[in-house]
């Protein structure tokens, strides 16, 4: 039955809740650990509507190891329910909770009002009191102190204390044994895995970070300039690293730090390389701390920080409050100068990108990753993903081949943004990261790309959900005419309202058709503009058909003024949004503003330019870009299924005549 919110009914959902995360900390060990048949895994435990209580351990394998799995999922809930969780595994998660709630107060008045509407509807529907982040944290505050390994494991067995467990094994494996049904193995695995002798858990060593030393002395500046009418400022190191700042009250405490360097997938050796490669590093940790090393190490504060293969560069992107940020620029430190690509991590990546694969071949939605982007980029081999079998090829030794020049000595590129004192980040940037002496010379290789005008690539995709997917695509053109992109921007938008009108309210056709345009910051000259709709498959060839003839009768009479104000308004209102947040002064000006200085008068002219579009502008680029001979389609959908031919049966009476 449903329960007032009481302190006592709180302090049972903290205790429930701190279980659950010292469970799923076990739980990530467990996937990165060496020959580890897991390649995910979960805990999560509720109340549906209020009523039914219910808790879940899941995990995600390969196929071929989904029963070493099983054993070793169920093994780990009994390690749990009859041992416990230790007294450094309660600290840590106590640290956590404590970090996440103080952070709340800290950023509470730069919070999302769409988020905040959506906690307090969360609320209303768990009848539970609404409380602020102050209140929040004077409540759990004490009762997390307090709370001990003793409680913290009632609630984890209360939370299994029922008579019956459903054992699970869905996806595409067959179980197969000849003695024995399905069910039977399952129960048979499960019985096995029961009488096995438990151990206690060991889980990480406690260990200390930061580790590398750090200049004493502050790095020479050789170069401070004002970025004239956007309120940021550069610096330039004697070491030629570059740092770029903007001071914003957007979100109070808040700091954003990119740090970027060499060419990214631009210099890829080989297809599918920076996604391997991203996805190795962030497993990997750093050389003497491994990835759970590194996340004990960080309990209790709330900074974030990734590795990304980009486009045009590799980069480091950093968040958290700005009384964390010198540890981020710590963490950047050490990933640059003491990465680790980690066979562990190696292999878990692979393990992923195998099922990945999987789910992919069988959507159409994925076919379009696997063949599509390929095909819109003339067959170019660096878009899209590669086949599964020359991805699956790829070595660990490439990765590291690949990266390890390029973390060790690319000249870096650091743009900071958020509510910071410029003088530190000045001063704590130059000792981490200004004094590296980085002398490796990146080239930026030019990229031609040639798009299929005319040309059809159709598919038939082994997947029993019955709809395809309808892409069809014309050439544009690059990124770096500002003025021309935020044109076909608009452009696509009003290519959207009309497949809307005609496809969806007229035809009944698809729900939500979109159009969208990508121009390429790597390609000079290649932009695609594509109409991407989901049909039923027996529609598909005539939805396609139908989409090039609205493009063409757009480029043919072009719009008016009513029409261009439906797309410019919302453009105009979401500018006002996104302006007044981080994360556009960071991505949109700053990042990478040295190669691209244009990029710091974009925010100068964006609300006057698009208030300044007009009717015929818009029609003279789709009487230009929207040609229906310049179409490319992509049609993916199911394949036929090949009904099964019954045997022949002879009728005894015709016989008789």
């Amino acid at each position: 039955q449903p329960r007032p919110d009481t302190l006592a009914w709180e302090t049972k959902q903290l205790r429930d809740y701190i279980a659950a995360s010292i469970m799923n900390n076990r739980l990530k060990q467990l996937v990165c650990r060496p020959a580890s048949p897991l390649t995910g895994a979960g805990f999560y435990s509720g109340i549906f509507l209020q009523r039914v209580g219910y808790a879940i351990l899941s995990a995600k394998t390969r196929a071929g190891s989904w029963r070493q799995g099983f054993q070793l999922l169920n093994y780990t809930l009994r390690q749990a329910l009859e041992l416990g969780f230790s007294d450094q595994e309660l600290a840590r998660a106590k640290k956590e909770l404590r970090a996440a709630l103080k952070k709340q107060v800290e950023t509470k008045a730069g919070r999302n009002s769409g988020q905040l509407a959506s906690q307090i509807v969360g609320k209303l529907n768990s009848n539970e009191v609404i409380l602020s982040p102050e209140q929040e944290l004077a409540i759990y505050g004490p009762l997390l102190e307090k709370m001990t390994p003793a409680e913290v494991n009632g609630a984890f067995r209360s939370a299994w204390h029922h008579d019956n467990r459903l054992l699970q094994v869905a996806g595409t494996v067959e179980i197969k044994d000849s003695a024995k049904t399905p069910e039977e193995v399952i129960r048979s695995l499960f019985k096995h895995s029961a009488a096995t002798a438990l151990k206690p858990w060991t889980g990480e060593a406690q260990v200390a970070f930061p580790y590398l030393p750090v200049s004493s002395a502050p790095a020479r500046i050789v170069k401070r300039e004002k970025l004239a009418g956007i309120g940021a400022l550069r610096v330039v190191f004697a070491d030629g690293t570059i740092l770029n700042i903007k001071k914003t009250s957007f979100k109070p405490n808040e700091v954003l730090i990119s740090v970027h360097f060499g060419n990214g997938r631009l210099g890829e050796p080989s297809p599918g390389l920076g996604i391997l490669a991203e996805s190795v590093v962030r497993q990997s940790g750093f050389g003497r701390l491994t990835r759970d090393e590194l996340d004990e190490a960080l309990a209790g504060h709330n900074v974030k920080v990734a590795f990304r293969a980009g486009s045009a560069s590799f980069a480091l992107n950093g968040r958290g409050l700005s009384s964390e940020f010198e540890l981020i620029l710590q963490l950047m430190q050490t990933q640059l100068l003491d990465p680790a690509f980690r066979p562990e991590a190696y292999r878990l990546s692979m393990a992923r990108f195998g099922q990945m694969y999987k789910q992919m071949r069988g959507s159409v939605d994925g076919m379009m990753g696997l063949q599509g982007e390929r095909f819109l980029a003339g067959g170019n081999p660096f878009y899209g993903m590669p086949p599964q079998k020359q991805f699956m090829g790829l070595k660990l030794e490439q990765v590291r081949h690949w990266l390890a020049p390029v973390f060790r000595g690319a000249p870096l590129e650091i743009s900071v943004v958020g509510d910071i004192d410029p003088g530190r980040v000045i001063e704590l940037t130059g000792r981490y990261l200004g004094t590296l002496h980085r002398s490796l010379v990146v080239r930026q290789p030019e990229q031609s790309l040639t798009f299929p005008a005319g040309k059809v690539l159709e598919r038939r995709v082994a997947t029993k959900i019955n709809k395809a997917l309808v892409v069809v695509a014309w050439p544009t053109a690059d990124f770096w005419d500002i003025s021309r992109t935020r044109r076909l921007n608009v452009l696509a938008s009003v290519f959207t309202d009309r497949l809307r009108r005609e496809i969806r309210e007229k035809m009944g056709a698809t729900y939500s058709p979109v159009v969208y345009n990508n121009s390429s910051r790597i390609a000079r000259g290649y932009g695609v503009m594509r109409a991407m709709l989901t049909v039923a498959p027996q529609r598909a060839r005539a939805i396609a058909q139908k989409v090039k003839d609205v493009g063409a009768g757009l480029a043919r009479k072009g719009l008016g003024p009513a029409e261009l104000q439906r797309a410019v308004k919302p453009i105009l209102t979401s500018i006002k949004d996104i302006m007044r947040t981080n994360r556009y002064w960071l991505e949109s000006v700053l990042v990478l503003s040295s190669r691209h200085p244009e990029q710091l008068r974009w925010p100068l002219s964006i609300r006057r330019d698009f208030a300044s579009i007009t009717a015929p502008e818009i029609s003279a680029l789709a009487a230009r870009y929207l040609e229906k001979s310049a179409a490319a389609e992509i049609i993916f959908q199911p394949a036929v299924k090949k009904k099964k031919e019954r045997p022949a049966v002879s009728n005894p009476a015709r016989r008789k005549r």
